[in-house]
């Protein structure tokens, strides 16, 4: 059983940081910055990363947060950083967005007969059986 997550590093010059989150506290930050985890909507709820894969997420989580707070990261580090977190809130976006609009309108379908269309050779329009 899981009780918390730790990430830990030592730098060559002996500086050394280690961070610790309880799975109490993983869950909090998980609801206050993932808007797909704190949904009202159960079914966005479930299909969230958070849910299905917990601690992956929170593994993540702790590493980003040491490495992005203490860590010396390269330009590429930070580009990716940067990255996944407008990711993360692309990704975020769309979701809202199908929760908010999700279900409001109802599409009428009607069943229709096609038929293929054709032309003869002095391009009049020739009605053939129907295409399915």
């Amino acid at each position: 059983m899981v009780v918390g997550y730790i990430a830990y590093f030592k730098l060559i010059n002996g500086f050394e940081k280690t961070i610790y989150m309880s799975k109490e506290e993983m869950e909090r930050h998980a609801k206050k910055y993932s808007q797909s985890y704190s949904s009202k909507k159960d079914w966005v709820v479930k299909g969230s990363l958070w849910s299905t894969d917990f601690d992956s997420m929170a593994i993540k989580t702790i590493l980003k947060k040491l490495i992005s707070k203490y860590g010396i990261m390269s330009i590429e580090m930070q580009t990716a950083i940067s990255n996944d977190k407008v990711q993360e809130d692309y990704v975020e976006d769309v979701e809202k967005e199908i929760e908010e609009n999700a279900n409001k309108t109802a599409l009428d379908f009607v069943e229709t007969e096609y038929t293929e269309v054709a032309t003869d050779v002095d391009n009049k329009t020739v009605e053939g059986e129907p295409a399915f």
